[in-house]
């Protein structure tokens, strides 16, 4: 309890000072496995300093959780193309499209944290907390494609980040599966 009101007040004296602030709150995909999720990623930009987190509740214990935004939109029941009653990772990766940036273990960089994702508690529950320096982060996003076959896409050279629309899709991954369990599109909540 102490440690949530800590976080809450940080939150609210953090998000006086933002400059721009996305919010992507998610929406449950494949509930019959996992149940209601909850939860959001929320992004503050304050000068050159991005920070970025993501909060999930009641997903799968103990589950390592592949995180990435997206430039495509949210999967819904429509994109159940096999009619198999669970939208299955191939069925989203079709409407999410390419990934431009990946929440991993380090934001600065597109591959510089790859693999390194958030596992939920014993609780299914996780906090994902990551800070980046955004000229850096810009700076890779801008960087030659080292490979153009993956779905890992950089921006034009003189293309600008717009979070506005883009997804966040949260996977949950297991021994035996690995299933979209959670998306939520990211709006902008402030801009000074």
């Amino acid at each position: 309890m102490r440690y949530l009101v800590i976080f809450i007040i940080f939150a609210i004296s953090f998000n006086t000072y933002a400059e721009e602030i996305y919010l992507a709150k998610f929406q449950t995909l494949n509930g019959h496995f996992n149940g209601t999720i909850s939860g959001s990623t929320t992004f503050n930009k304050i000068e050159d300093k991005l920070y970025v987190f993501s909060r999930l509740f009641a997903g799968t214990p103990e589950t390592w959780h592949m995180q990435n935004i997206y430039t495509g939109r949210c999967p819904d029941e429509r994109d159940d193309t096999n009619f198999d009653g669970t939208i299955d990772i191939n069925e989203a990766a079709f409407v999410v499209k390419n990934i431009i940036i990946p929440l991993d273990g380090d934001i600065n960089s597109q591959m510089g944290g790859m693999n390194i994702y958030p596992v939920g508690d014993m609780y299914g529950s996780y906090f994902y907390e990551k800070e980046a320096k955004y000229s850096n982060m810009m700076k890779d996003l801008k960087s030659p494609d080292t490979n153009p076959d993956d779905n890992i896409i950089k921006l034009e050279k003189n293309e600008k980040l717009i979070l506005e629309g883009k997804v966040v899709l949260v996977q949950g991954t297991s021994v035996d599966k690995t299933l979209p369990i959670a998306c939520g599109t990211f709006r902008k909540i402030r801009d000074n």
